[in-house]
C-alpha cells in the first residue's frame, strides 16, 4: 500500500508547482530520507524504500508508454496510481 502512496505522491509532485520547488529546494544533494521527511510533513508517512520502488515502476511504465517523454510518465504514473 505504501507504494500505491508513493506513486499518488509522485504524481502530486508533478500537479503541484509548490511540492516541485519545496522538493528542488533540497538541492542535488537531497536523499530518499530527506524527501521521506517531507512526506511525512504532508501526513503521508512513506518510507524510503516505498519511494525509490515507485520511481523505479514510473520511469519502467514511462518508458513504456512511449517516447519516454514527461507526458507519457506522467499518464503511465496515474494509471499505475489507479491500481
Amino acid at each position: 500500500m505504501s507504494v500505491l502512496l508513493a506513486h499518488r505522491f509522485l504524481r502530486a509532485v508533478r500537479e503541484s508547482p509548490e511540492l516541485a520547488a519545496r522538493i528542488g529546494a533540497l538541492g542535488g544533494d537531497a536523499t530518499l530520507e530527506d524527501i521521506a521527511a517531507i512526506t511525512a510533513e504532508l501526513g503521508m508517512a512513506i518510507a524510503p524504500a516505498d519511494l525509490r520502488r515507485a520511481y523505479r515502476q514510473d520511469w519502467m511504465l514511462g518508458a513504456l508508454a512511449g517516447n519516454g517523454s514527461g507526458k507519457a510518465k506522467r499518464a503511465s504514473s496515474s494509471a499505475a496510481s489507479a491500481i
